[in-house]
């Protein structure tokens, strides 16, 4: 499960589309937050996952 501390190393820099889906993080964010988005991103897209 994702705590809710690893999720607002990104949660404030993410970017969404007019229908509330992701689709990137922003520019701006720090290296950490880019880090995390990116493990966050392949926990999704693992089909064994347990969130």
């Amino acid at each position: 499960m994702l705590s809710g501390e690893f999720l607002s190393l990104f949660w404030k820099y993410l970017q969404f589309n007019t229908e509330g889906d992701i689709t990137g993080i922003s520019d701006d964010a720090p290296d950490e937050a880019k880090k995390a988005f990116r493990h966050f991103m392949k926990l999704m897209q693992d089909p064994h996952r347990n969130v």
